[in-house]
Formats: C-alpha cells, structure tokens, sequence
C-alpha cells in the first residue's frame, strides 16, 4: 500500500466541492510517473526534475476543481504524481492529453533521460445524502480517492 504523504487530502479537495456545490460528483484522477533510466544522477537531479514536473503539472490544471496532491515518495528511480479533478472522463482525457503534450519530447525530460507516462481513471459518482454536511462528504469521497490511489500504485509497485 502506498501512503500520500502527510496532508488532509479532504482539505485540499475541499474547495474544488464548495466551487461546486453538488451532490454528486466524478472525481478523476491522473497519475503521472516519472522515471530515470539509467538511476537519478543525483539527489539533486531528482529534486529538481520532480520540481519541474510538478510545475509542468500544475500548469496542465485547467481550473479551480482539478487539484495536484503532494508528490509520492518512493524508492528506486520512479516518482509518482496524482491530480485529483472533479470531472468526468472527458476532463481526465483532456487533463491527460496537455501533460504529455507539455513533458512529450520537452528537453528537461530528454536532458535527464527520463521516462514518463500519464493515465487517468475515473471513480464511480459518489452520492451526497441530503442531510450530509460538505464537510462530512468530502471526508468520504477523498478515502474513496485514498483508497483508489492506493489499488493502482500497488499494482503498478509489480512493474516499477
């Protein structure tokens, strides 16, 4: 299981839900990973390649409903990046569509001999209850993201 790192991902989902104040919603989620062939060439090298793509990855979010959640930790040469969006297939296509536009050939990605790939999924529309407060269903919908961020990472753990 992977683990996000410290954050209230119910608090950084939040204000994407008061934006919209619904009672039901798609989330999407995009997972980019970011990879060093060969091995980082320094911790250095990595920091500063994770700083750009989140950089590259905020500049892909379209609006005030697409959220980058704090980059993942792991070991060996892989880094992940997960964007949370209030939208349906279509956003988390054209999301997806404008990262690899943006890192596809760019010479950060080239210079470093980096890989990359980008995928989005779409979770199930969560049902707000008439009597549930926002703050009640964001807590809930963000552990259906937690726990949809934790199956795919797991399961892409086989192949990193």
């Amino acid at each position: 299981m992977i683990t996000l790192p410290v954050f209230s991902l119910s608090t950084l989902m939040a204000p994407a839900f008061a934006e919209r104040n619904c009672l039901e919603s798609q989330i999407t989620l995009v997972l980019t990973e970011l990879g060093s062939r060969m091995g980082w060439l320094s911790d250095k090298v990595r920091a500063d390649c994770s700083r750009w793509t989140s950089d590259v990855l905020k500049r892909s979010l379209n609006s005030k409903l697409d959220v980058l959640l704090p980059k993942m930790n792991l070991p060996g040469a892989v880094e992940l990046f997960v964007v949370a969006a209030v939208t349906d297939e279509i956003g988390g296509e054209a999301i997806t569509k404008r990262i690899r536009e943006k890192l596809d050939g760019s010479k950060e990605i080239v210079q470093a001999d980096l890989t990359f790939s980008t995928c989005y999924w779409t979770l199930p529309a969560v049902q707000r209850n008439a009597d549930e407060s926002m703050e009640s269903f964001v807590e809930r919908v963000a552990a259906k993201i937690q726990e949809s961020i934790d199956e795919r990472s797991s399961s892409r753990m086989v192949t990193i």
